[in-house]
């Protein structure tokens, strides 16, 4: 499943690596019309951004992905959404928030 595989990517710094996976998995997933996996991408889309300090990426993929997951009580994507917003909080300093 490509979304191991970008996240092993993520792990060792494989940062473009990485998004041509999530981007590669998020295109499957919607070319199948796979929505959990379409937001598990998205998600994980959203913390490499983070990482990178692409703050306005990173909060906008969380918001999709916490928007389809909340409602749907899909607690893997959310915690996935409110660990990419933690990080792009603190990629800005924003400590409190975090």
């Amino acid at each position: 499943m490509p979304n191991l595989i970008m996240l092993d990517q993520m792990a060792v710094g494989e940062w473009d690596a990485a998004e041509r996976t999530g981007k590669r998995a998020l295109a499957l997933a919607a070319e199948h019309r796979h929505e959990l996996f379409a937001h598990q991408s998205r998600g994980y889309l959203a913390q490499l951004a983070a990482l990178r300090g692409q703050v306005g990426a990173a909060r906008e993929l969380q918001a999709m992905t916490g928007s389809w997951a909340r409602p749907r009580g899909v607690g893997f994507l959310t915690q996935t959404a409110d660990a990419a917003g933690a990080t792009a909080a603190l990629s800005t300093g924003d400590y409190e928030t975090a």
